[in-house]
């Protein structure tokens, strides 16, 4: 079995190539529906063709592991923590956590707790899905 940071690389590795390779088929798609002024800035609006991201932090359990990795958009970066289970021999992602944009992930907001991550300094982005 792959080790849980093996995993989440691997994940993003192809995350970015399928942007790569879905940024030439947008272009015409923002041609079609975007006003001039707009179309100049269309590349804010593009799938990023290259992600620098760092993995910062591990921890693994029994079956279960959180990945934090740290993408550098410009001058920002933002942590994502992944929420992984071991299913079978292969490790499969459960739940997708942000960089809390309140208190920018310190889990503080003006010397408490940041009421938006409950302190955690992530929020939960997944979508909560229900067997009926």
């Amino acid at each position: 079995m792959t080790t849980p940071q093996q995993f989440v690389e691997s994940f993003l590795k192809e995350k970015a190539k399928a942007w790569r390779e879905a940024r030439p088929y947008l272009k015409p798609v923002f041609s079609n529906y975007f006003d001039n002024s707009l179309l100049q800035h269309a590349e804010q609006f593009m799938p990023r063709d290259t992600v620098d991201t760092v993995i910062e932090d591990v921890t693994q359990t029994d079956g279960a592991a959180s990945v934090v990795a740290c993408e550098r958009i410009k001058a920002l970066d933002l942590r994502t923590r992944y929420r992984l289970e071991a299913k079978g021999d292969a490790w499969k992602i459960i739940g997708i956590d942000r960089m809390c944009v309140i208190c920018r992930g310190t889990g503080q907001f003006r010397n408490s707790k940041c009421e938006v991550c409950n302190g955690e300094g992530f929020c939960d982005c997944t979508v909560d899905v229900t067997d009926d």
